[in-house]
Formats: structure tokens, C-alpha cells, sequence
């Protein structure tokens, strides 16, 4: 009884692993799918209950962003991924990472639409965060060099002329344009 005991149980684990081993071995097309779909899951958890940024839920997300492009370059999301990474990292405050992010757009993505806003987001952020005027102000002429037509290259010539003023300057300015409107 117990050898027929014993028999009958190595079978039913025999048959549990073979069992297992033949559920059909996922395309990488699926696996992309379902990591796709996993980045949108997480992201709706984004907010906390107050509705401020969670950021160790943006610090997952952010890495999964760059694990999926790591695995994906040539995907078609791959630097919008890229970009949203990079302005996760703007929103949490980490600002050095964001700018190698986003300059991950700019170098393997730059014929994409992000491109242009991964150029300008990065002068932004060494402007009005990082207080670095003189690589603000690069960062921005990269933007009017390579996309002069650009709603954003205006902005970028805008932001140039305003960099070397003070803020009584800007006041006053913006209080002259309001008066003559």
C-alpha cells in the first residue's frame, strides 16, 4: 500500500511538471505587450491619495520606463518612454537624471517629436532649477540650431533674451507689455 502510495505520488508530480512545461512559451512580442501594459497600470498610481506625485511609485515606473527601452530601442514608444522617465525624475526633483534622460532622447531618438521638448525641457531644467544660465542658455540654442521653425525655438529665443536680466527687469518689462496692451 505505502509503494502504491509512493508511486502514485511521484506520478501526480510527474505529471504537475510536465503539466507546467508544456503551457506555450510567450512571443517577445507578448512580453512587450505585457510590460507595456504593466508601465500603464502603474502609472495610474502615480498620485498619492492628496494627489501629490508618489515617488517611489515614480521611481518604479521611471525604471521601468528605462528597462523597457533597454530591452525595446526600437520601439515605437521607446522615447516617449524616455521622455516621461526623464520628466518623472523633473517632478521629483531629481534633476541631474532627468537631463541624462532626456539627453538619451536627443541622441537615439532625435528625428522623433520628443526630441525638440527633450531639448528645450533640458534647458529649462538647467535654467530655472540647477541656476546654470550659461548651459541653459546652449541648451537652448541647440533647440533654434536643430528645429528653427519650431513653436519652441521661439520660446528658446525668448528665454535667451531673458536669462542676462534681473528680476526687476523681467518685472518691469512684463508690466510695460501689460500697459500697452
Amino acid at each position: 500500500m505505502i509503494k502504491t502510495m509512493n508511486y502514485l505520488t511521484v506520478g501526480l508530480l510527474t505529471l504537475v511538471l510536465f503539466s507546467c512545461g508544456t503551457e506555450e512559451a510567450k512571443t517577445p512580442d507578448q512580453i512587450k505587450e505585457e510590460a507595456r501594459e504593466a508601465i500603464l497600470l502603474e502609472r495610474s498610481k502615480l498620485l498619492n491619495s492628496t494627489g501629490e506625485l508618489d515617488t517611489n511609485q515614480a521611481n518604479t515606473i521611471i525604471d521601468m520606463y528605462i528597462t523597457f527601452v533597454q530591452n525595446n530601442t526600437d520601439d515605437k514608444d521607446a522615447s516617449e518612454f524616455m521622455f516621461q522617465a526623464g520628466s518623472l525624475c523633473v517632478g521629483k526633483g531629481d534633476y541631474k537624471r532627468a537631463i541624462r534622460l532626456l539627453e538619451n532622447v536627443t541622441k537615439n531618438y532625435g528625428d522623433d517629436k520628443r526630441a525638440v521638448e527633450a531639448y528645450f525641457l533640458t534647458a529649462f531644467i538647467y535654467e530655472n532649477y540647477l541656476n546654470q544660465k550659461g548651459a541653459a542658455e546652449d541648451a537652448y540654442k541647440l533647440v533654434i540650431e536643430k528645429f528653427p521653425r519650431h513653436d519652441l525655438a521661439l520660446q528658446s529665443r525668448a528665454a535667451i533674451e531673458n536669462l542676462t536680466k534681473t528680476d526687476e527687469e523681467l518685472i518691469r518689462m512684463f508690466e510695460e507689455k501689460n500697459q500697452g496692451s
